[in-house]
């Protein structure tokens, strides 16, 4: 598939599109993710919010080169994070 715009973000009927800018291209669309949690109990962890990635082109073809999720509401038990966990670094200038 191949993306062209002239003007502006593309977009479609699916909450997605594509901004094109001095920086590159950013990909944005709705993300919903329904996670049975693993504790037995049979709850349900819902999320729902916004994806931002942004792809590269590199030799072997075009590559996700980092992408984030905001989340905007959620609905039922969290699942505990081990005690451990940390979010890896944003390393990318300028993206934010």
């Amino acid at each position: 598939m191949q993306w062209r715009c002239s003007t502006g973000p593309c977009t479609w009927g699916a909450n997605t599109g594509i901004e094109i800018d001095g920086a590159g291209p950013t990909a944005r669309g709705a993300q919903l993710s329904t996670h049975v949690l693993a504790d037995g109990s049979g709850d349900a962890f819902i999320s729902a919010g916004h994806t931002e990635a942004h792809p590269v082109r590199t030799a072997d073809g075009r590559r996700i080169s980092d992408s984030a999720l905001r989340v905007v509401w959620t609905q039922g038990p969290p699942p505990l994070l081990p005690e451990d966990f940390a979010p890896a670094p944003h390393d990318r200038p300028g993206r934010s």
